[in-house]
């Protein structure tokens, strides 16, 4: 088959760490023998038509100096810190349409994969009518709770598009039951991560300690800060790891920290994997 991924960011370069449990999913797509492509955004005028052997489709939709909406951190981020950036979706989506259009009359996909639908279902209603393909969502559970706190107007769009899918997805149990609260649709749970070859646990080096190993984007909406706080209220034995990218400066690092490692990878994998056997150490 061939499937379309319609996604708000995608890798721009080699050592780009954007979404890399997406990546190993359409890895994984390929190697079973479908075809796989991905619509996204660009960044800042570019980046990039193909990553690892995927075709990446590209929309402009703003001049490069300010076509920034995307990649390097959340759009939600950026968009509650700047009047700009609060103004780029009504760009994004106007811009996003025709091509989308364009793409889906041109190649013909079986799939369309709609990945953060709140607000790529417009993009998704459009490919379909463009080529007639089937449409697959995938929620992750944030833009479910923003259309009952600070979005409520939307919710009617989160309701047709869940009604609209061909299949639901969601990446946990608790984002499947937000689901089922706003449609009574079926829901598969699909978890997402990155599996890597088993590792060989590191031996401890002093008894009684262990570590509390955080990896991830640090964006504030997680509250890592809280998780540092607390480390600094517990015994010394403790030791707080982290391998996380930094998205945006104007958020606290918890680099103050005397027993915290953090640290930027360009080779996020392997760092991930060191932190892991020093997790699984045996006692």
């Amino acid at each position: 088959m061939r499937i379309l991924h319609i996604v708000t960011a995608f890798p721009r370069f080699p050592d780009d760490v954007i979404s890399p449990w997406l990546v190993e999913l359409l890895k994984r797509l390929q190697a079973r023998g479908h075809e796989v492509e991905v619509f996204t955004s660009a960044y800042k005028g570019g980046g990039g038509t193909e990553f690892a052997g995927i075709p990446v489709h590209r929309f402009r939709y703003f001049p490069a100096a300010g076509e920034d909406l995307t990649h390097e951190e959340g759009a939600a981020d950026r968009m509650g810190r700047s009047w700009r950036h609060k103004l780029l979706p009504a760009f994004y989506l106007t811009a996003g349409l025709p091509a989308i259009w364009r793409l889906c009359r041109a190649r013909r996909y079986d799939i369309i994969h709609v990945h953060w639908p709140l607000p790529h279902m417009l993009f998704g209603w459009a490919a379909q009518r463009a080529c007639g393909a089937r449409i697959v969502t995938t929620w992750y559970g944030i833009e479910l709770r923003w259309v009952k706190s600070s979005l409520r107007l939307l919710k009617w769009f989160v309701r047709r598009a869940l009604r609209t899918s061909d299949e639901v997805v969601a990446i946990s149990s608790a984002t499947a039951r937000e689901i089922e609260s706003i449609a009574p649709v079926p829901v598969r749970v699909i978890p997402y991560g990155i599996g890597f070859p088993e590792v060989t646990a590191a031996p401890r080096k002093a008894a009684g300690t262990f570590t509390i190993l955080f990896v991830g984007g640090l964006l504030e909406r997680k509250g890592v800060t809280y998780l540092v706080d607390a480390v600094r209220r517990l015994p010394p034995r403790l030791r707080w790891s982290s391998v996380a990218r930094f998205p945006t400066p104007s958020y606290t690092r918890p680099t103050r920290l005397p027993t915290c490692s953090c640290c930027r990878p360009s080779s996020t994998s392997g760092a991930i994997r060191r932190a892991w056997a020093s997790c699984c150490s045996r006692r």
